[in-house]
């Protein structure tokens, strides 16, 4: 495996290219906010599991980490302004969607759910 070293050393080169600014103090530890909402968030909202991978003895200290959530698209300073093609939705068929949402996580099935029922 890597050393720490190696790591914060792979960090701080991977920050310069991305032009992170130093004032944003972004540091190894701060990933392990981000893993935990990311756990949590495709757990189906699993506290145990969130608790798992912040590797924590109790459920207060995961749940403080995530009070403090950090939005994955910005944790970095990089802005995630990738466009997608909306096409392939348009030309979908019934069938496609049906088929799409039989094997959705069930995260991706109560945001669908929670939007028809909010229309």
């Amino acid at each position: 495996g890597l050393s720490e070293q190696s790591l914060r050393h792979s960090l701080k080169r991977s920050k310069k290219r991305l032009g992170i600014p130093p004032e944003r103090e972004l540091v190894l530890h701060s990933f392990k906010g981000v893993g935990i909402d990311y756990v949590y968030e495709n757990s189906g909202h699993d506290l145990l599991a969130a608790k798992e991978q912040g590797n924590h003895k109790n459920t207060l200290t995961t749940e403080r980490y995530m009070s403090r959530k950090i939005n994955i698209a910005n944790s970095a300073g990089v802005t995630m302004d990738e466009k997608i093609d909306l096409n392939p939705l348009y030309e979908a068929t019934q069938e496609d969607f049906i088929s799409f949402f039989e094997n959705a996580d069930l995260v991706t099935l109560k945001k669908f759910i929670k939007h028809l029922n909010e229309r």
